[in-house]
């Protein structure tokens, strides 16, 4: 299988400003930490998600909070950008490959911290690990 790059990718080099989470969550556990991830490069925000084989990138503007009409299945909008070594450091690499039915995607900081995204097609989730 081949994997898909839809959109428009960040620039490396540009610095992180913010960084946000989409997370869905089923009867108070997280079933999908990271549904959309959404970060402020530039002063120009872009959200990240997955589908299938192929990782979406979208130029959007700032992310809000859900509204949600079902609290048994719900989403929530987290502020992630305090994590050391993302927000104010520069982007320097960018790597993705498909492993099997798994989407991995890095994302590499001027601090040394490395952003995993890990998005498990069969199921439908994506867990972040820094």
């Amino acid at each position: 299988m081949e994997l898909y790059i839809n959109g428009n990718v960040p620039q490396v080099g540009k610095v992180c400003e913010q960084f946000f989470l989409e997370q869905i969550q089923c009867s108070q556990t997280i079933h999908d930490q990271a549904n959309v991830a959404y970060f402020r490069f530039d002063s120009q925000w872009f959200q990240l998600y997955f589908d299938g084989i192929t990782i979406f990138w979208r130029v959007c503007v700032e992310p809000t909070e859900p509204i949600n009409s079902d609290f048994s299945s719900y989403s929530s909008l987290v502020n992630f950008s305090e994590i050391k070594g993302i927000c104010s450091h520069a982007l320097t690499r960018i790597e993705q490959f498909l492993d099997s039915d798994i989407i991995i995607l890095s994302l590499t900081f001027d601090s040394g911290v490395v952003l995993k995204f890990e998005y498990f097609s069969l199921d439908d989730y994506t867990k972040v690990t820094y």
